[in-house]
């Protein structure tokens, strides 16, 4: 289970991706999922890899880097169109 901010209209079997909290995108997973309520989301397959889940805010020089996962909708899709006929 994931904890989210907010999740909208999402639904079972809608897909997500979790995004990399490591130094490589190649800990980004693609999960679908089994439930919702409120803001807890339950999902048809395990997590494999690390995604901080809490604030982890990283001290660097230039400021602080908060490391928390972002999770983002996959299920549905937009169309951009430019004013140009390019």
């Amino acid at each position: 289970m994931i904890n989210v901010e907010a999740c909208l209209d999402w639904k079972a079997g809608d897909s997500l991706v979790i995004s990399s909290t490591e130094s490589t995108f190649a800990d980004n997973e693609v999960v679908t999922i089994k439930s919702v309520e409120g803001n807890v989301i339950a999902l048809n397959e395990n997590i494999k890899n690390f995604h901080y889940g809490s604030p982890n805010v990283l001290n660097y020089t230039i400021g602080k880097v908060d490391m928390r996962a972002s999770v983002g909708l996959l299920t549905r899709n937009i169309v951009i169109k430019s004013s140009n006929s390019w």
